[in-house]
């Protein structure tokens, strides 16, 4: 609907607020992006309800509110103001997990950061025509974030001389994913014109009481390059890959996580170096991100199994899968991955690697014990194809429950106006 009458009441309301701030004035605007990466991907349009509108230049319907695209909103604002500034709230703008400012993509590249946040829907059940994730790396290297943001933070400024309001870092991030010690602030932010550095810390204790695992603060340089994550993952999707050569990458991997152990135990700061933060550059193995600390040391074996049980809870939430990988089960993988690294698991090693990580699942989400437990021995015995079958049901069933929801209210609605007549 149109709360300013006239020919454009975009640019009406955007004079109005231009009218009432002072010289040194600053506008500061949060809204939806018209032609947001979720949009395509068949997330309902905010104010119309309806999918691909915005896409589709609002055509059905004549009294909505509409957003607009990254260069026809800035062309609206310079229009009353003289600086203008993006700033990119993700997954969106309701209920951000990190806000990114557009210098961030000069300096690094962040399709990986941009993949580790989930779209969502706030009308429906959302279940995305593509994977947002693999889209981020090509929008990346083609430097079209800004126009496939879901939503944006502009600030525009009446004055080119003032000083907008500005963020001093390049990215503030936040973790509330888990039970409140465990939760985290990071930012981003570059100590000179090219050095980004990384610094993470607890919202509070970081520790919950006595418990074998805490999360401890870190600064470090930002490390360009893939992680071994990122090279198994692309290795794997592809249908055809034989096994050998999906996991290739692990092998220099391994090398360094065991030369770094002594009779068999790593220190306790090693506990998060899975392949997801791990990057072989020139053959030297650099760790990113190990912000879990154990109080007591980690069986390397146990990390072994660490590393590919979460590459494959990633690699099943993707679309497409290796052959190869659809039927065997997890600890079937991980086994033939350890061989051939080398080492032969036994049902020890699996039976210590089920303590450990019951211990840190509970510990980080605040969990019972024991549903942690019977959530990872079930993951471990089933193939990879089964388990994405169940994820599909229950998203499905979630939907379900959701749609017939609705059908009751509407009924109940519906019942109770013609109680009225």
């Amino acid at each position: 609907m149109h709360f300013v009458e006239g020919d454009d009441p975009y640019a009406q309301i955007i004079e109005y607020f231009a009218d009432y701030l002072t010289d040194n004035g600053v506008l500061v605007l949060a809204i939806e992006n018209q032609y947001g990466l979720k949009y395509f991907a068949s997330a309902s349009e905010d104010h119309t309800k309806a999918r691909y509108d915005g896409i589709e230049g609002y055509h059905r319907f004549s009294d909505k509110a509409k957003t607009f695209g990254y260069r026809q909103l800035k062309d609206y604002l310079l229009n009353r103001f003289k600086t203008v500034e993006y700033f990119f709230p993700f997954p969106d703008y309701k209920v951000p997990d990190g806000v990114l400012a557009e210098a961030l993509f000069d300096h690094i590249d962040a399709a990986p950061l941009l993949a580790s946040f989930k779209s969502r829907d706030y009308l429906r059940p959302y279940t995305p025509k593509f994977d947002e994730r693999l889209s981020w790396e090509g929008l990346v290297a083609n430097r079209q974030v800004p126009f496939f943001a879901n939503s944006f933070i502009v600030v525009a400024g009446k004055s080119d001389s003032q000083e907008l309001v500005r963020m001093k870092d390049l990215a503030i991030l936040y973790n509330r994913k888990r039970a409140e010690p465990f939760h985290t602030l990071t930012r981003i932010y570059l100590a000179d014109s090219e050095h980004v550095i990384v610094d993470k810390k607890p919202l509070s204790g970081g520790k919950l009481g006595d418990g074998r695992f805490e999360i401890r603060p870190y600064t470090e340089d930002w490390r360009h390059g893939q992680t071994v994550h990122m090279e198994v993952r692309a290795r794997a999707l592809n249908k055809s890959a034989r096994f050998v050569d999906i996991f290739q990458p692990a092998l220099s991997w391994y090398e360094a996580v065991r030369s770094r152990a002594n009779g068999g135990q790593l220190d306790g700061e090693m506990v998060d170096a899975i392949w997801q933060n791990s990057l072989i550059v020139d053959g030297q193995a650099h760790y990113i991100d190990l912000e879990w600390f154990s109080a007591q040391p980690v069986p390397l074996n146990t990390l072994i199994i660490r590393a590919v049980y979460w590459f494959l809870v990633d690699l099943r939430s993707y679309p497409m899968l290796a052959a190869i990988l659809r039927w065997k089960t997890t600890a079937r993988i991980i086994t033939d991955v350890a061989a051939q690294c080398g080492v032969e698991l036994s049902r020890a090693d699996f039976q210590s690697f089920e303590e450990f990580e019951t211990e840190l699942h509970s510990t980080a989400l605040g969990r019972a014990q024991d549903r942690s437990k019977r959530h990872i021995k079930f993951v471990l015995r089933l193939p990879q194809q089964i388990i994405k079958y169940l994820q599909w049901g229950e998203h499905r069933l979630s939907a379900l429950r959701f749609y017939l929801a609705k059908v009751i209210r509407l009924a109940k609605r519906l019942y109770h106006e013609r109680g009225l007549r």
